[in-house]
């Protein structure tokens, strides 16, 4: 059986972990391998989410037989409890702009590299000046 397979936890020992974590040297690491390529499986279905700008949590439990992390519903009401951490994962941020002035190319091609969620609105005559961007655009007939 291959050691990856299945998640486990890896104790690791570090000299100054009093003054920097409050433990007294030892720390338990969960290690879990995620396989992006399964079309049902936790970063798929993940990228989905955040796509659609849905909610995402993840429930990672770290205490007992079941280690590991699944996505919880949006429906599920789950008290935390020990052993067990949930996480929401925030969605990336989204800048709309309105026009086509001389700020907004800069403007677009700073939020891009930041890894924001661009959208440009404009009149439909403005179409060429998104693609060269690599920015999606959507157009409006009046502002």
């Amino acid at each position: 059986m291959d050691e990856w397979s299945s998640p486990m936890l890896r104790p690791c020992s570090y000299r100054d972990t009093k003054r920097l974590y409050g433990c007294d040297g030892l720390l338990k690491i969960l290690v879990e391998a995620l396989c992006a390529a399964e079309p049902n499986g936790n970063l798929t279905e993940t990228g989905r989410l955040l796509k659609n700008r849905e909610l995402c949590r993840v429930r990672t439990c770290f205490v007992g037989d079941t280690l590991g992390s699944d996505l919880l519903p949006t429906d599920v009401l789950l008290a935390e409890r020990r052993g067990i951490l949930i996480d929401t994962v925030p969605l990336p941020v989204r800048l709309l702009l309105f026009g086509s002035g001389p700020e907004i190319e800069p403007i677009a091609r700073l939020a891009a590299n930041l890894g924001w969620v661009v959208e440009r609105f404009g009149h439909p005559s403005a179409e060429g000046m998104a693609d060269q961007m690599g920015v999606k655009q959507k157009c409006v007939s009046r502002f």
